[in-house]
Order: structure tokens, then sequence, then C-alpha cells
């Protein structure tokens, strides 16, 4: 969060919000909390806005998964948990889409929400079986710590549709390892809950030569 404030700050047409955690539990995103509470440090939300085209309504919001290192928590990773330290590239990725859109100036409203956190052990970690309430009052039964990343981005995104009033979402992760025994290394795996949503992100990937794969 430090790092991205500092780094936006040469970026006057970009507006940099950080939510620390006692912004976050105001805010009811339990979830996100739940995954951190083995940690050491507290969490942050980073909410980075564009607003390109302020006669617009339509907003995209990107949702960047920012697990800065998932040990798997109680549900602990048998044997995958070297290189967890990019589990947060999910925000990397939405806060460097940013950067560009700064550069690039569209004439679009654009936003992005890094979820951060990391996910461990200690005497008050979360266990398997434990019920959360989400920031949209869903309660989650957590079965299993290891699957941190949907919780962080299911407050995340709630957050985009509610506060900041996304026309469209998009969430970025490193969500789980069947992808890439799904996929291999060469494709990326894309779930679009529209048609229209899926043929904008080919038609991107296209011209940055970029193979994604739309799943089920």
């Amino acid at each position: 969060a430090e790092i991205i404030k500092k780094d936006f700050r040469k970026y006057k047409n970009l507006k940099v919000n950080v939510l620390d955690k006692i912004q976050i539990e105001k805010l009811g995103m339990d979830l996100l909390l739940s995954v951190n509470k083995g940690s050491v440090y507290e969490p942050r939300v980073v909410i980075i806005e564009y607003k390109g085209d302020p006669k617009s309504s339509e907003k995209t919001v990107y949702v960047g998964k920012g697990i800065t290192f998932d040990s798997g928590g109680y549900s602990l990773k048998p044997k995958f948990m070297l290189g967890m330290k990019y589990d947060m590239s999910g925000s990397a990725i939405v806060a460097s889409a940013m950067k560009a859109i700064a550069q690039l100036k569209p004439k679009k409203n654009i936003s992005a929400i890094m979820c951060i956190t990391d996910n461990r052990i200690n005497g008050d970690a979360s266990l398997p079986d434990s019920v959360y309430t989400s920031m949209s009052g869903k309660t989650v039964e957590v079965n299993n710590t290891d699957a941190e990343g949907r919780l962080v981005l299911a407050d995340g995104l709630y957050y985009g549709a509610t506060i900041l009033k996304a026309s469209r979402l998009v969430d970025v992760a490193t969500l789980t390892g069947a992808i890439v025994r799904t996929l291999g290394e060469t494709y990326t795996g894309i779930w679009a809950t529209t048609d229209k949503a899926w043929e904008d992100i080919k038609k991107a990937s296209k011209i940055q030569h970029e193979l994604i794969w739309r799943m089920p």
C-alpha cells in the first residue's frame, strides 16, 4: 500500500485511497479480516480511481487478489508453498493497469481495488468450519482456509459493486493451481458471465497476443 501511494503520486489523474484495518472493520469486510486473523501484519485495501469521462455513469472496476504470502493457513499447502509470495499478482496487475491508464488517458471511468493481506497460521488464525459474515451480509462457512482468495475477492467485488458503483467488474487472481493443471503454463483461464464480456476480453487478448481460454 505504501509503495502504491508513493509510486502513484506523479499521476495527477489518479486518486489513491488506502483503507486501514479500522476502516475495513467499519465496512464489515469480515471475509478479508478472517484471512488476516493469523497475520502479524494488518490488512489494507487500496482503491485507485480514474475518471476519464465524468459525464458517463459507466465504470469498470478491477479487483485484484493481493495475498502477499499464502501458506494455506490451517489447511496447510502440502508441497506447493514455494512461490506463494506471487499470490499478490492479481493486485499487482490491476495496479499496473491503472498506471498504463493514467498515461494513455482513455475517455473511460476505471477503478481498481487491491485486497491485501497474507494468509498465515498463529493462535488466532481462522479455523476450517468457521462462519464469517461478508460485507454483503451473506454468511460464508470456510471449509478450507486455503480458499482465502475467493474470500478477499468477495468483499472486494461487493465494495466495487456498491461503493464504487461498477457497471462492469473484472477480478484478477492467482486463484487456484487447478487452472494451471487444466490449461498448463501457456493459456490463462477466463470466466465471463456474459458473451459480451468474453468478446471484449478476447478482442483485448488478441491485440496483446495473450493466449486465453474461456472456462465453462
